[in-house]
């Protein structure tokens, strides 16, 4: 299991030059998912974006690789849209209690240890504007109590 002070490095390999290059490091991955880094639309080689951890939180972070820009979002991503507008969300810092093995280390709020929490559920993330939107609320009706 990573620990909260490990780092690993973000970056891509060229095929044709046969080299790895470096883009940028985080602190928020785990052996089975990663930092769920991915490549961003429309051309899906010139901007990427991954998870990382910024202070007591989870974000995301959108670098272009060309020009080596970086912004951070206010929220770690799980998958992006295809059209690469938006992402779902998963609330990571209740995952270090719910999800052992799929969870980042470095950020631990004991208020996400409960079975069921009222602001917790699926979110989607506009990737341009960083605003989160909830879209599954409640699941006590689906799964029953805990």
């Amino acid at each position: 299991m990573p620990r909260a002070e490990d780092r690993v490095q973000i970056g891509y390999w060229s095929l044709e030059e046969g080299k790895f290059y470096p883009v940028a490091e985080t602190r928020a991955y785990n052996w089975q998912q990663g930092a769920q880094l991915q490549w961003l639309p429309p051309d899906y080689s010139t901007r990427i974006v991954f998870n990382d951890r910024e202070g007591d939180r989870f974000v995301s972070r959108i670098v272009n690789i060309e020009d080596g820009t970086s912004r951070a979002l206010p929220f770690p991503i799980y998958t992006v849209h295809p059209a690469g507008t938006s992402a779902v969300c998963v609330n990571c810092e209740r995952s270090y209690f719910r999800r052992p093995g799929y969870n980042y280390q470095g950020v631990v709020k004991p208020e996400w240890d409960v079975p069921l929490h009222p602001d917790d559920g699926l979110f989607r993330l506009d990737l341009e504007t960083g605003e989160r939107q909830m879209y599954v609320i409640d699941v006590t009706p689906v799964v029953g109590e805990f």
